[in-house]
């Protein structure tokens, strides 16, 4: 195993130069502002580059979605920041291509420690699903369980809930998963990702079922901010 100690020391000096990239984007879905891929990628890597640290991104085949890790290589060693996974909205080169560019945006971001000046992008997205859970019980009938369901919220061996549909067991996970920043639904979130996973593949791709599976997903890799768990590391 290499010596990390010289890669560590130049982040080191590195993070301390980087501040906030400059939002100069709007999300069409939330009217806030972000830094767009490109915008990202001029301001980090000068600043790395100075300290002798070259940022590589790393692409992994992942089902359904594109998978990004971000590596950083230099004085005879690397470092890896981990996996981030997100869902492609639409099994299309262009719904393909918007995964992989908000992937890398969000790696590169949670890699280097930079964000937007007034980046509330994941903040709003979070609002918005915290909003749906909120009024999930008040917006549509008690959602169908099942003592056996197909799909299981969990907690360690506990099942909390179950239900065969996966229109029903949306409404569960807007119930028990609706806030991604506390370590009890993260917990609950992983206990029960095959589940989530099962029931965002059944789903419609078009739907606003589909949708809002992959806010979830999305929202809990953000929150984590480390090796996702829809994938494991691949070891050399």
């Amino acid at each position: 195993m290499s010596d990390t100690s010289g890669l560590v020391k130049a982040l080191l000096e590195a993070q301390k130069e980087a501040g906030h990239a400059r939002a100069a984007a709007i999300n069409p879905a939330f009217k806030s502002k972000y830094v767009p891929l490109e915008d990202l990628i001029d301001y980090v890597n000068p600043i790395f580059n100075k300290h002798g640290v070259w940022i590589q991104q790393k692409s992994h085949i992942e089902d359904g979605g594109i998978c990004i890790e971000t590596v950083f290589q230099g004085h005879g060693s690397s470092i890896s920041s981990g996996m981030v996974f997100v869902v492609a909205d639409k099994k299309s080169p262009q719904g393909y291509g918007s995964a992989m560019t908000y992937a890398r945006r969000y790696s590169l971001s949670l890699a280097t420690g930079v964000g937007g000046d007034k980046d509330d992008d994941g903040n709003k997205a979070q609002h918005s699903w915290s909003l749906q859970s909120a009024n999930a019980s008040r917006a549509v009938p008690k959602p169908e369980q099942s003592a056996n369901g197909r799909y299981k919220i969990k907690l360690g061996d506990t099942l909390i809930v179950s239900a065969d549909t996966s229109e029903g067991f949306l409404e569960m996970c807007r119930q028990h998963l609706s806030k991604p920043e506390e370590k009890s639904c993260q917990d609950m979130f992983r206990d029960s990702l095959e589940s989530i996973k099962a029931a965002h593949e059944a789903a419609i791709i078009d739907s606003s079922v589909s949708k809002a599976y992959a806010t979830l997903r999305g929202l809990f890799i953000v929150q984590e901010g480390r090796i996702n768990p829809d994938t494991k590391a691949k070891k050399g």
